[in-house]
């Protein structure tokens, strides 16, 4: 039996299906069966009496955790088994939990809409170099670059600007590397930065622009197979305006003194997701333009249970003043390249950069970032970790009920074992489910 379709009469048609078996149920005369299929969760089923009997056999004895080879056909709207082959070798490394598969698919997910969502609104997605020049940077991973000093990107911002100057609109959606020694549950060491830029913004259009995508992203997972194991409320997150306050409110109200929003973060957005902007020039980045002599055109998005996601600003563009503050810093033989690459000054450009996990924390209720990724990078190798040696046996991902139902063909979410409850092969033979310990 191979994938491609045979015709059996003039109304059927047999094509070939293959994934691992997420689920089998056995009814007597009626098998079903989740598989996951090309990243869709499928529902089949298998009816004794209009299947062969060293097929029916066959097909009975598939078990959970099993990749198999299927030939099914469509009948009213479901998807029926004629045979099974080729179930592959199983081997002692053991198979990951479906929740893991879940978590995975459904942050595959978070990266498409995040693209979906920017290229509607006209950003050009661009590829930024993860090895920067110099060494002159905190928290940065040092590197030899064939001789000479290089670090890995804590951020592409200046990258990105280059580009954006040119386009229009840009963004950015790889790796960031840290090096922060931290044991918190919301840092790692290796990260998916989504940093984005664009000409004639302002802070408070950008802003707009980040609550916006927030909202898209939400709205899409509202309306996807991941609906139910969201842990936000999407209607109340995409109805309601984000908040803002700003900083020196803050400050006053829990004496921070002129340092960062620290644990406050979470009480802060205990009620949902804001913005707090105008961070003193100490904690904002070097980029961003001035409120007044203290204060910057900078912003923190912090979110319930996570803090803070994301952080932008309205950036400087007046060449003559940077190249000024590189030169006080000693780092213009370092930064130089981004003065002699823009094409303009003295012009409107604002940008933020998203952390993407922390977005994914917030929208499935995840309590540690280390949960998201199997190979992640904080202060060690999750691989080397005794426990970790590339079987997933237990639950890790802190998600439990990404259990929406999809399919490829979107033909067949109807069927369940409710569904036949009332047939009388079902009733002959009783109801047994022998198989889903395995």
């Amino acid at each position: 039996m191979t994938p491609d379709d045979t015709k059996v009469n003039a109304a059927e048609t047999i094509t070939g299906l293959e994934g691992r078996v997420l689920a089998a149920r056995d009814i007597g005369g009626i098998l079903f069966f989740d598989v996951l299929a090309q990243n869709r969760r499928v529902k089949l089923l298998c009816r004794r009496d209009e299947t062969a009997a060293e097929a029916f056999a066959r097909i009975r004895a598939t078990k959970r955790n099993d990749y198999c080879r299927f030939a099914v056909r469509e009948c009213a709207g479901e998807l029926h088994i004629v045979d099974q082959s080729e179930t592959l070798e199983r081997t002692e490394g053991g198979t990951w939990p479906e929740e893991r598969l879940q978590a995975l698919r459904a942050y595959s997910l978070l990266l498409d809409r995040l693209r979906l969502r920017l290229g509607e609104h006209g950003f050009a997605e661009v590829r930024l170099p993860a090895i920067h020049p110099g060494a002159h940077k905190k928290e940065a991973f040092l590197t030899n670059f064939f001789g000479k000093s290089a670090r890995l990107t804590t951020s592409n911002a200046l990258y990105l600007n280059v580009y954006t100057a040119q386009l229009g609109r840009a963004y950015s959606l790889q790796r960031c590397f840290r090096a922060e020694p931290s044991k918190t549950n919301r840092h790692l060491a290796e990260f998916d930065m989504l940093e984005v830029a664009a000409v004639n913004e302002t802070i408070t259009s950008v802003m707009a622009a980040l609550e916006g995508l927030i909202k898209d992203v939400v709205g899409d997972f509202a309306r996807s197979e991941f609906a139910s194991a969201m842990a936000i409320d999407a209607k109340a997150v995409t109805a309601a305006p984000f908040p803002v306050i700003d900083y020196r409110e803050l400050a006053a109200r829990y004496c921070f003194g002129g340092k960062g929003l620290g644990q406050r973060e979470r009480e802060i957005a205990e009620r949902g997701p804001l913005f707090v902007v105008h961070f003193p020039r100490s904690l904002g980045s070097w980029m961003a333009k001035p409120v007044d002599g203290e204060h910057t055109l900078s912003f923190n998005l912090l979110l319930p249970g996570v803090g803070e996601a994301a952080e932008g600003n309205e950036k400087q563009t007046d060449m003559a003043l940077l190249r000024q503050k590189l030169k006080r810093a000693n780092i213009e033989s370092q930064l130089g390249w981004y003065l002699r690459m823009m094409p303009y000054t003295n012009f409107s450009l604002s940008g933020f950069g998203l952390g993407v996990e922390r977005l994914f924390m917030w929208l499935f209720g995840c309590t540690n970032i280390r949960q998201i990724h199997l190979f992640y990078r904080d202060m060690t190798f999750s691989e080397t970790h005794p426990h970790d040696d590339g079987a997933v046996t237990t639950d890790i991902t802190g998600i439990t009920s990404i259990n929406g139902i999809t399919t490829c063909m979107e033909m067949n979410d109807d069927i369940s074992e409710k569904h036949y409850s009332g047939n009388r092969l079902a009733q002959k033979h009783g109801c047994r489910d022998e198989r889903k310990k395995d």
